[in-house]
C-alpha cells in the first residue's frame, strides 16, 4: 500500500506534467489522494501547496474548481484540529505563526478581526527614531 507521501509525489508530478491525454488519469488519482488527506499534519501542508500550484496554473476550469473546493475542505480540517507542531510557522489557516513586523504592519494586523497578536518582546533599538 502506498504511503500518503508517495501519493503526493505522484500527484505533484502528475499535476506538473499533465497534458490533455492524461487528464482523466490525473483526475482519478487526485481524488484518491484527496480522500487520504483527513488530518492536520505535514502531508496536509504539502497537499495545500499543491492546491495553490493548481490555482496558479490550472489545466482547466474543472481542476481549478476542485482545487478551490479542496482548499475549503482543508480549512475545515484545520479549523476542527489545528494539528501538530509540525504545522507551526506553516502559515496555514489557524496555525501559529511567529514573525517580526514593523509598527505600521502591526497596526494593520490589529485592524483585522480574525488576527490575534501576542507580544513576545519589543526591541527598543529597532524602533524607528522618527515618530508619527
Amino acid at each position: 500500500m502506498a504511503t500518503i507521501s508517495q501519493f503526493l509525489d505522484r500527484l505533484q508530478l502528475g499535476l506538473q506534467l499533465v497534458d490533455a491525454h492524461e487528464v482523466e488519469a490525473v483526475r482519478s488519482f487526485w481524488k484518491q489522494t484527496a480522500r487520504r488527506i483527513q488530518q492536520a499534519n505535514a502531508s496536509l501542508w504539502r497537499y495545500h501547496d499543491l492546491m495553490l500550484f493548481v490555482l496558479a496554473h490550472p489545466l482547466n476550469a474543472e481542476f481549478e474548481r476542485f482545487a478551490k473546493s479542496e482548499l475549503k475542505r482543508l480549512q475545515g480540517i484545520l479549523k476542527a484540529d489545528p494539528g501538530s507542531e509540525a504545522l507551526d510557522k506553516s502559515g496555514l489557516y489557524r496555525t501559529t505563526l511567529s514573525l517580526r513586523f514593523s509598527w505600521e504592519m502591526t497596526r494593520k494586523l490589529l485592524e483585522d478581526k480574525h488576527c490575534r497578536i501576542y507580544w513576545h518582546s519589543v526591541d527598543e533599538q529597532a524602533q524607528d527614531p522618527v515618530c508619527c
